[in-house]
């Protein structure tokens, strides 16, 4: 037998705990999925500044060694630097050309030294042919690369950030 000093809660008092229940634990789910989602959207903004800035760098570098600029006759090129080395005892041609490997996102570098070819991903999170550019201006290349990255928290959320600069070529050997 229950004593009266022994009391529960009543039913009115269980259903109104339940049903303030539920309208706070939505709210708290909602501010801990957006404290989640947060450094995962600024981990990934960093991400694509870093890899267009990287790309664009890489450009630049070679930009910087070539004597010319040759551009394409089509997509998926961008454009050949070209120049020789010659301080080596036999000179060496030098050829880089930029191009866009659509069927994995990139921009793509690939490498011709004398008779060795060495291709590499520069950014891999180009989403069009037209998230790069290369425009020819005499001895002068504006370069642009967007890099976007969709977030796998939410289809919604895409994060794009973009780099340029003008790359001057070398006047002579």
């Amino acid at each position: 037998m229950i004593s009266q000093d022994q009391r529960g809660f009543t039913l009115a008092e269980t259903i109104t705990a339940l049903a303030i229940l539920g309208l706070v634990l939505p709210v708290v789910f909602s501010v801990f999925y957006l404290l989640m989602s947060i450094p995962i959207h600024s981990e990934r903004g960093l991400e694509t500044s870093l890899e267009a800035g990287q790309a664009v760098e890489m450009v630049s570098r070679d930009g910087r060694s070539a004597v010319s600029f040759s551009t394409p006759t089509a997509a998926p090129d961008y454009g050949t630097f070209s120049w020789t080395d010659y301080t080596r005892a036999v000179p060496i041609g030098y050829s880089v050309r930029y191009y866009s490997d659509s069927g994995s996102s990139a921009l793509v570098r690939q490498e011709t030294a004398g008779s060795s070819v060495f291709t590499r991903h520069v950014a891999r999170n180009i989403a069009s042919y037209g998230d790069v550019s290369f425009v020819p201006g005499g001895s002068v290349v504006s370069v642009t690369v967007k890099s976007t990255i969709i977030s796998p928290v939410s289809a919604s959320s895409v994060v794009t950030k973009e780099a340029s600069t003008l790359v001057t070529l070398r006047s002579g050997p």
